[in-house]
């Protein structure tokens, strides 16, 4: 198999799932490029012989995507062919001859569908002893990111952090913001920028930068909904509603309480869950709490519980895993703490030292947790156990952390100093190349992991290409 040009068969009726099939597509189209993607868009003619095309990508493929929507095992005449069946057939024959090769068939389950499909053809009962994939409609954007994401990690091998390093260049830069940029955000095809500010301006970046104003306090977070057609934006006093494709204000709620005071303080601290379903808010006196949207209701609490007791847990930063199942958070005592997200179940907490965690950032394969200390103090974490290992950094002050997809690579923006580059397999630091950002307080990675976005504290955005 080639590292450079993974193949990947998509198999699938034609007639279901259409919706749900061209959205994978895409999304496998833009980590592994169109020619290492192929799908048959021709029709499907009942009775006439399997083409020899389909034969040959099918055993040239490393991973076959065999997408099941309802109805998936349809009846044939006798003597027809079934060419979805003939596919799998020959994909799970591939796979038993050759062994060394790997080939791995994966259902992928769309529209609600079960599995194993009932009345299986006896040619492809293998299929069911397989472990599917599911991509649910209201989560569609954050399961095809984990099975691209899962596709990454295991058809091509990961990059040496060095060798990742020395392909950076800066590529673009532009300078929407009059403060600070305090979050940013790629869209899921990797055309887009979008950036929020201190300075309360919200803007979008593809070709020009179109920039928008009316947070009255500086933009915390941002964050897709879960059609990936709007986009929120979030302070202290109010949340906002935004087109994608054209960045007009649709809705604006401001947040208030039942006696119509702010819900929060401006010392407050907030991060949006994947596909914008919920956020949480952080007091300075109290525990992570979650709110619903769009009505900003309240919900639950992260808590922190040792031995059945109540610990109070007061973060300074908060994020999410990709997929939404990880919460964690950094407190103001030095203290790390990873929560189950959905269920709101406490995992572990582990103290690093007394100075406040000022960002957190969960791996793509939801295994690591990264925290940064005010101190320079970057600790990297098994979320299972809750096992770490520490660089430091000189005092830096990180303000944000990604890593990079397919690469043992951490990226850290640093309002005092270069970007911090962490080589995950070496447990150390790296010189950070030249005619990067002297000073940056924020950092985005593109869903393929190959280009960079970074905010800095003048309100620009430079774009740095990892190719």
């Amino acid at each position: 198999m080639s590292q450079e040009n993974p193949q990947i068969f998509l198999s699938y009726r034609q007639k279901y799932s259409k919706t749900a099939l061209e959205g994978l597509y895409k999304r496998l189209v833009l980590t592994f490029g169109k020619d290492n993607v192929f799908r048959d868009t021709k029709s499907e003619r009942p009775g006439t012989k399997f083409p020899s095309m389909l034969q040959e990508k099918i055993l040239e493929a490393d991973r076959v995507l065999v997408v099941i929507g309802t109805d998936w095992v349809r009846r044939v005449r006798e003597g027809e062919m079934d060419w979805v069946v003939e596919e799998v057939r020959l994909a799970l024959l591939n796979a038993k001859n050759k062994p060394r090769k790997k080939v791995e068939i994966i259902p992928v389950l769309v529209d609600g569908a079960s599995f194993p499909p009932k009345h299986l053809p006896p040619a492809i009962q293998d299929l069911s002893v397989l472990t599917p994939a599911v991509l649910r409609p209201d989560h569609f954007q954050a399961d095809a990111d984990a099975l691209v994401h899962s596709l990454f990690k295991k058809v091509i091998p990961k990059q040496i952090a060095k060798e990742t390093l020395s392909r950076l260049r800066p590529a673009a830069k532009k300078r929407p913001h009059a403060a600070w940029v305090s979050c940013l955000l790629w869209s899921s095809d990797g055309k887009t920028v979008i950036s929020g500010s201190g300075d309360g301006s919200v803007a979008w970046w593809k070709g020009r930068v179109r920039k928008k104003e009316g947070h009255e306090a500086p933009v915390q977070c941002i964050s897709f909904t879960r059609d990936q057609k709007h986009l929120l934006s979030l302070s202290a006093d109010r949340l906002r509603l935004w087109a994608n494709s054209n960045s007009e204000l649709l809705n604006e709620s401001e947040l208030l309480n039942e006696e119509g005071d702010p819900l929060f303080n401006d010392d407050e601290i907030f991060a949006f869950a994947p596909l914008g379903e919920v956020f949480v808010a952080a007091p300075k006196s109290n525990d992570p709490a979650v709110f619903l949207l769009p009505e900003a209701e309240y919900f639950d609490t992260y808590k922190r519980t040792t031995w059945g007791a109540h610990k109070r847990f007061v973060a300074n930063s908060m994020g999410f895993s990709a997929d939404g199942e990880i919460f964690a958070a950094g407190s103001i005592d030095g203290v790390v703490a990873a929560w189950l997200a959905r269920k709101r179940v406490f995992r572990w907490a582990k103290g690093v030292n007394r100075s406040p965690i000022n960002a957190v950032s969960v791996s793509l394969d939801g295994q690591l947790l990264a925290s940064a200390s005010g101190n320079g103090l970057i600790s990297i974490w098994q979320l299972k156990d809750g096992s770490e290992w520490h660089v430091e950094a000189a005092n830096a002050d990180v303000t944000g952390m990604a890593f990079l997809p397919n690469s043992d690579l951490l990226v850290c923006a640093s309002a005092n100093s270069p970007i911090l580059f962490v080589d995950l397999s070496a447990q150390t630091l790296l010189p950070a190349p030249p005619d990067l950002p002297n000073a940056s307080t924020a950092i985005a990675v593109s869903p393929d992991g190959t280009r960079l976005a970074v905010g800095t504290p003048d309100g620009q955005v430079q774009l740095c290409s990892v190719k």
